[in-house]
């Protein structure tokens, strides 16, 4: 059965208020993958672990128009120019994560068309990576698992969103979908992320059964 709570959070997400964009920046603050993210999150941890609801604290999602505009701060924070080119996100502290604008694109479409490829659950899988570091996750390697793991969340909210009718029956229906996100995160994850951010996916499994994301995370 799904969540009770799901069909009233949906209908309330355009209400969701967040800080405008400053200008000159460069940058935008997409509040509809806020939303995703904290509510995916939020739906992982009723279904892994003790199972024990547990609400993310707010996050705001900057989305950067180009990449000079988004490489721009961490080179005058002292990066690289080649550790600010393979950098896609990172969480900038108070309650704010920076996402390059293409990952924004990929993820949006995962989260708006319920569209799952390899590229779309890597995207939405890196949105999650950091609004878990905002949850007080540090340690790379289970943020990245956990991540992954809510990817299943997150897809299976976004068919069953995107259906026509939505009762008890799609929502059974639309985990598929969900596992095959996570399935695709997973491998996302294996060919394109650092080997030291991984952690075995069997291994992965084993953690999100017996723990969620809500028990790892730090007091503000």
């Amino acid at each position: 059965m799904r969540p009770v709570l799901l069909l009233a959070v949906i209908v309330a997400a355009a209400a969701t208020v967040v800080p405008a964009g400053v200008a000159g920046n460069g940058y935008t603050y997409d509040r509809d993958l806020s939303w995703w993210a904290a509510n995916s999150l939020e739906l992982a941890s009723e279904y892994t672990g003790s199972e024990v609801k547990k609400i993310p604290y707010r996050t705001y999602i900057r989305c950067y128009a180009d990449a000079a505009t988004f490489e721009a701060p961490l080179l005058r924070d002292g990066a690289s120019r080649t550790e600010a080119r393979e950098t896609i996100a990172y969480y900038a502290g108070e309650g704010s994560v920076n996402i390059r604008n293409g990952t924004c694109i990929r993820a949006r479409r995962f989260t708006e068309t319920a569209f799952v490829s390899t590229e779309t659950a890597s995207a939405i899988a890196t949105v999650l990576h950091e609004t878990l570091h905002r949850q007080g996750l540090r340690d790379e390697r289970i943020t990245e698992c956990f991540a992954n793991d809510a990817v299943k969340y997150a897809g299976w909210l976004a068919h069953w969103n995107s259906l026509a009718t939505r009762d008890d029956a799609t929502w059974a229906a639309s985990e598929a979908i969900g596992s095959r996100a996570r399935n695709l995160a997973f491998a996302a994850s294996k060919r394109w992320v650092a080997q030291e951010y991984q952690m075995p996916r069997a291994e992965c499994l084993r953690l999100t059964r017996s723990f969620s994301w809500g028990e790892y995370r730090r007091p503000r």
